[in-house]
């Protein structure tokens, strides 16, 4: 039988062993490079001009928070400017026992007493000076400072629901949401926000007043002032200087008989009990009503007889910030209220 000769071709792959192909050349890559090489480009252009963006964005940014800050502290701005910024950017107008103080709500008090200077203008009344509605705003500032961090130590708030229910009894009592918006927006230069962050500050300090008034520890501080000043009355110190120095009665600082109230002008459980008195006589106890006492001394006129009183009412809220700002530590960065 004839023999059957076999050529090998390079497709024939021997068994067991390793052969590495050629890939042949694609006619399409010169193609496809010339397309996908202009777009890596725009691609890689896209991610500078972010980066310039970016980086222009931020160094815009930083140049306008400098330059306002600068005008804040060393120019005493209280401009459009300082006032679009800071609310954005939380610049302090100073701090009182650790809390900050807002710029941008400084700014809003002053704003709105301007507004209202400028109605007191076109009526021809007396303008507020600008040192008192400077003085003025960072007082409103450390006032709710003051009352917040008690409120916050306190568990004590109040809630939305409870602003938006003060808001619309307002405006129901003045006509209104519409009118009421108006007039406000006319004389303070008040948005509905503003007026709505004013009645949340309201509630809020109505609501510390009245936990203040509660707590046993403060009312036994009221009544231990009340005895002691009664003890000074009885031991023969001067009445007048007494009542100049402790009573919220409005003869505090009258004296002779400008300082004296008819027996009858009194509230009528303090009158039942003064008309009781010889002329001279001071009441042993102090006589309370309607939450205040009464130290009342009972004085012959040609009139008849009259009373010189020293009145004691617990500490109001507004009491309370004053004494606690003349302790507080204070530091005020703004130098056009200093």
């Amino acid at each position: 039988m004839a023999k059957t000769s076999h050529t090998t071709k390079s497709t024939d792959l021997p068994v067991g062993s390793v052969v590495k192909l050629k890939r042949k050349k694609n006619v399409l890559s010169p193609i496809v490079y010339s397309v996908t090489k202009p777009l890596t480009q725009i691609h890689y252009f896209r991610n500078i001009t972010t980066r310039l963006v970016v980086f222009t964005t931020i160094a815009a940014t930083l140049i306008i928070v400098g330059v306002t800050g600068l005008g804040i502290y060393l120019l005493g701005w209280q401009n459009p400017v300082s006032g679009v910024v800071s609310a954005v950017v939380p610049f302090p107008a100073g701090s009182i026992n650790g809390s900050i103080l807002s710029y941008h709500q400084y700014y809003k008090n002053v704003k709105i007493q301007n507004a209202y200077n400028a109605v007191l203008s076109k009526n021809s009344q007396q303008l507020i000076p600008e040192e008192s509605i400077n003085m003025q705003s960072i007082a409103s500032l450390e006032k709710n400072a003051l009352i917040s961090k008690w409120a916050s130590q306190h568990s004590i708030s109040v809630t939305e629901g409870e602003t938006e229910t003060g808001v619309k009894a307002a405006f129901a009592s003045q006509g209104g949401e519409k009118l009421f918006l108006q007039n406000l927006k006319s004389q303070y230069g008040m948005s509905r926000r503003d007026f709505a962050k004013s009645t949340h500050d309201t509630l809020l300090q109505q609501k510390v007043e009245i936990a203040m008034a509660a707590d046993p520890s403060n009312h036994q501080l009221f009544v231990k002032k009340v005895n002691d000043v009664l003890q000074l009355a009885v031991s023969g110190k001067n009445f007048d200087d007494l009542a100049a120095t402790y009573s919220q009665h409005p003869t505090r600082l009258m004296t002779g008989e400008e300082g004296l109230v008819d027996i009858t002008a009194l509230p009528p459980k303090v009158g039942k009990y003064v008309s009781t008195l010889k002329d001279g006589d001071i009441n042993p106890q102090a006589i309370e009503t309607s939450g205040s006492f009464y130290i009342v001394k009972r004085v012959a006129t040609d009139n008849g007889s009259e009373a010189r009183i020293i009145m004691l009412s617990p500490k109001s809220i507004l009491q309370w910030v004053s004494e606690q700002s003349a302790s507080a530590k204070i530091s005020i960065w703004l130098s056009q209220a200093r």
